[in-house]
């Protein structure tokens, strides 16, 4: 059986072609599978199923590792190295120029890529139901053959039980199925948990994909020469010298996300209702979780900025009420950092001790923002 295992061919393949391959290795698979389980059956009369379930959980763990490194090997040809990407953002060199030129091509490159992550999710998601399939198909074998062998009455009498002790093979084979009745896990309990780990890793791969272009935009904002700017006292003339537009970077993340759930549904409605319901709901936790983790990297880069001006503050207020804006519009709960972060920033340096302590008595501790929003507009706290 191990032997004709067929094992997904990733070298010099698109990603499409190798997904391709992983349905095509997954169709083979369950087909040796079936084929071996009535084989066992049809030539050891039953008395081979302990052996054969083994064998079977042994065969599982290696194809499924197999299909677990092909994930990996998608993730690296996809540019999914965080520190390769986070290196080159923050690369002090790097101009503006360049740096849109690279968001845009990680951008691009992450919604070409996103579409064959789902088809790989669909594809798990489908592996995991068949393997739950299989398993409940040779449980019902085992116990058609448990039947067969010994009847459906269970053996009492002192002779019959004599008899079958002596009997090695039939003990072994009773004792197996008593067990596997008695049991509360399946059969193939293993097998079905690491097909479903499988497809969470699936899903994972979607997730870092959707994430790396936001991720990129928000990794060097910490460094905009924006937040420092001071106005200029020398100009006779009031001149406009600071935009308080949301920057591109904060733009781009918001369009990102607006862009999430068409990008989800395009490639996920096209089942009947029941699963078109259950795919929203896919849609909804991915967008959630997608909005908590970009508000949670946001909340950690502004608390890294190392100076915020007046000016700067204005223009980080514009940014995040972009932002925050975007969420309401997808109805997604803004947390509850960025919320505080949003009324600090906005606050006046005069009376900023009074009011800061006012919301951060009704918020309640939030040591690292208590802390770090006076140290980067350069307040003194009493």
């Amino acid at each position: 059986m191990e032997e004709k295992i067929t094992i997904p061919r990733t070298k010099g393949l698109e990603i499409s072609e190798i997904i391709d391959q992983i349905e095509n290795s997954i169709s083979v698979f369950f087909q040796i599978l079936e084929e071996s389980v009535d084989r066992c059956l049809r030539f050891t009369n039953g008395f081979g199923i302990e052996s054969l379930i083994f064998t079977l959980e042994k065969v599982f763990v290696q194809f499924v590792n197999s299909l677990s490194s092909t994930v990996e090997f998608l993730r690296v040809s996809v540019g999914l190295e965080e520190k390769l990407f986070l290196e080159e953002a923050n690369k002090t060199n790097l101009t503006s120029g360049s740096r849109n030129i690279n968001q845009k091509r990680k951008n691009n490159h992450s919604w070409d890529s996103c579409g064959e992550a789902l088809r790989l999710a669909k594809l798990f998601n489908k592996f995991h139901k068949r393997m739950k399939q299989f398993e409940s198909i040779l449980t019902k074998k085992i116990f058609q053959k448990n039947d067969e062998l010994f009847g459906k009455t269970e053996i009492t009498d002192p002779l019959s039980i004599a008899l079958i002790n002596f009997d090695e093979k039939k003990y072994s084979i009773i004792n197996f199925f008593n067990r596997t009745k008695n049991s509360s896990m399946s059969i193939l309990h293993k097998s079905i948990v690491l097909s479903n780990e499988l497809y969470l890793f699936a899903n994972n791969f979607v997730f870092d994909i959707l994430f790396i272009n936001i991720q990129f935009n928000l990794s060097f904002i910490r460094n905009l020469p924006n937040w420092s700017k001071i106005k200029d006292t020398n100009n006779v003339i009031s001149l406009p010298t600071f935009s308080f537009d949301p920057l591109h970077y904060i733009s781009e993340v918001g369009d990102h996300i607006l862009n999430i759930p068409k990008l989800l549904q395009s490639f996920l409605t096209q089942g009947e209702e029941n699963e078109k319901k259950n795919e929203m709901e896919f849609i909804s936790i991915y967008l959630n979780q997608i909005s908590k983790q970009t508000m949670g990297l946001y909340v950690e880069e502004i608390l890294s900025i190392s100076f915020l001006s007046q000016l700067g503050s204005k223009q980080l207020d514009a940014d995040i009420t972009y932002l925050i804006n975007i969420f309401n519009y997808l109805m997604v709960p803004i947390e509850k950092e960025i919320l505080i972060i949003h009324e600090l920033i906005k606050l006046n340096q005069n009376n900023y001790n009074n009011e800061s302590n006012k919301i951060l008595t009704r918020e309640g501790n939030l040591n690292n923002i208590q802390a770090l929003i006076p140290k980067i507009k350069k307040i003194k706290k009493y």
